[in-house]
């Protein structure tokens, strides 16, 4: 923390792969050959990946100068067919994201993963980390039209995740169960487009089908992250109101304003510039999605290389992420924290 007790950044992309949720994904990983194909790079079994390791994070966070980290598992792709395995991974997942936060309660706060499809499980699981102080945010992988967040068995899910006063942050997830499905698969899977394009698409699909589908307008409590600058939604945004169909209540620039939120993971000037102007300042969040983006001081650097005057350094950095991701320990006066709240 500063001299004053102010957060210097507040990363809302941040995951770690804890041992427990490595040890329960190389369990199914034996018995399901299509989950360890896609999970190999999300739950390593090296303990000596940077993505399993607490200290070398820490070490990073001080010298890039991020006082507190919002811990989330990579999105597996996909969660095991079977619900009751998937909520076993999940458990393990959360379980140990918890660890974390109690081993460093100054530095360290989560975001819950949920194993959708399977929506029963995913409220069972919420309602069981209730009331943990850790716990600031759900995060869930989209990745296509079988996981479109607007249809119907997603309702409840979305419903309690708003009743609970958590973000909701749509994660690319690299692949999922309708990949055989999708006829674009293919041509995504080759020179590595997989990562670089189609997550992106995946996210800004998901989160422009809870627009024009009218979902926010049902949920309007529901307050979601859109990660990786928003992915596409941005630049497309005047293509989007001219030529989209929906049944949503508002101008699209009605929700990119007031009902998303983003992280600055782009590092790209010129796509930065564009989401400032299409979003505003107080909606974007700092977010290094480490460690596959490099290093930390990256997502750091891009926003103070930017020149774009303290006060909206400051909302990007710490202040707008501060509504929800300060620790206990850390609110200063100026900061205020919206407390997440118990299943009625």
């Amino acid at each position: 923390m500063s001299a004053i007790g102010v957060p210097r950044a507040i990363d809302v992309h941040h995951h770690y792969a804890p041992p427990g949720y490595r040890a329960a994904a190389a369990r199914y990983a034996r018995l399901d050959r299509e989950f360890a194909a896609l999970n190999e790079h999300v739950a390593p079994g090296d303990d000596r990946a940077p993505l399993a390791r607490l200290d070398l994070r820490l070490a990073e966070m001080d010298a890039a100068g991020i006082d507190v980290a919002v811990l989330s598992v990579n999105p597996f792709a996909p969660a095991p067919g079977d619900a009751g395995a998937a909520a076993e991974l999940v458990a393990a997942a959360n379980d140990g994201l918890l660890e974390a936060c109690a081993e460093r309660p100054d530095r360290f706060v989560m975001m819950a993963a949920l194993p959708l499809p399977h929506a029963a499980a995913a409220l069972a699981e919420l309602d069981r980390l209730a009331g943990q102080p850790a716990l600031r945010g759900a995060c869930v992988g989209v990745g296509s039209l079988a996981y479109a967040p607007d249809r119907p068995e997603w309702a409840a899910v979305l419903e309690r995740v708003a009743g609970m006063g958590l973000p909701l942050l749509l994660h690319p997830s690299l692949a999922d169960a309708s990949l055989a499905a999708d006829p674009f698969a293919s041509a995504f899977g080759e020179f590595g487009l997989t990562s670089a394009l189609r997550a992106m698409v995946a996210t800004s699909l998901a989160a422009l089908r809870l627009v024009l589908s009218g979902t926010l307008d049902r949920l309007p409590d529901l307050e979601v992250i859109v990660p990786h600058l928003g992915g596409v939604v941005p630049y497309l945004a005047q293509r989007v109101v001219e030529q989209g169909r929906g049944e949503h209540r508002h101008e699209l620039a009605h929700y990119l304003r007031t009902r998303f939120f983003y992280d600055n993971c782009s590092f790209h000037e010129p796509a930065f510039r564009c989401a400032l102007e299409t979003v505003g300042a107080e909606r974007i969040m700092l977010g290094s999605d480490y460690p596959f983006r490099g290093a930390l001081d990256r997502c750091v650097g891009s926003v103070r290389r930017s020149v774009l005057g303290t006060e909206v350094e400051r909302l990007i950095l710490t202040a707008t992420a501060s509504r929800w991701f300060l620790p206990e320990a850390a609110a200063p006066a100026g900061y205020p924290r919206r407390a997440p709240r118990t299943p009625a």
